[in-house]
């Protein structure tokens, strides 16, 4: 995904949370914080994957 992606949906979540919050839903604002914690810590991982998986690759003058 691109850094715009992340951005929005870590803005998404974080509105989402604080409209719930608003309306006295009980754990709104753990959760809320919760999910925003796991989406970027997934965003993390996949870049470090991304990263990983590019500086492994090896270069294409070796393919046949």
């Amino acid at each position: 995904m691109r850094i715009w992606t992340n951005i929005i949906a870590v803005f998404v979540l974080a509105g989402l949370t604080a409209y719930a919050n608003a309306q006295g839903i009980e754990h709104a604002l753990p959760i809320g914080v919760a999910a925003i914690v796991c989406f970027l810590a997934g965003a993390a991982v996949a870049s470090v994957t991304n990263s990983l998986e590019r500086i492994m690759r090896p270069p294409e003058f070796f393919s046949l």
